[in-house]
């Protein structure tokens, strides 16, 4: 995987079985080795993770073409948001930061 994300210019996540509050560990494996990836939309990732910044967006096929396109020709602004989402990973999207956001949401469900 580490090899992939280095090599590839664009990594596309694929729009299943993701939705609007589901997302798999690929977004944080993939942006902390350091791949560009394109990422279906997700209301859900918007508190830590910024559409733009730390990784591109699509919402159906004609946008997700239409922003492969837009990246391979702006490699300046993908390698930037590429740093970006890498940077962002590795400083707060660890599995120790994962588990306490479900211990916080745990025990804050129990004080309702």
């Amino acid at each position: 995987m580490a090899d992939l994300c280095a090599s590839a210019k664009i990594i596309v996540a694929p729009d299943f079985p993701t939705n609007e509050f589901y997302w798999s560990s690929r977004i944080y494996l993939t942006l902390g080795l350091g791949g560009f990836l394109v990422h279906p939309d997700c209301y859900g990732l918007k508190p830590e993770l910024k559409e733009g910044t730390h990784f591109a967006g699509y919402k159906g096929m004609n946008e997700l073409i239409a922003t492969i396109e837009y990246f391979l020709e702006h490699e300046d602004q993908r390698k930037t948001i590429q740093m970006q989402g890498q940077k962002k990973c590795l400083e707060n999207c660890t599995f120790e930061d994962r588990l306490e956001t479900m211990l916080e949401t745990i025990y804050s469900d129990e004080k309702l």
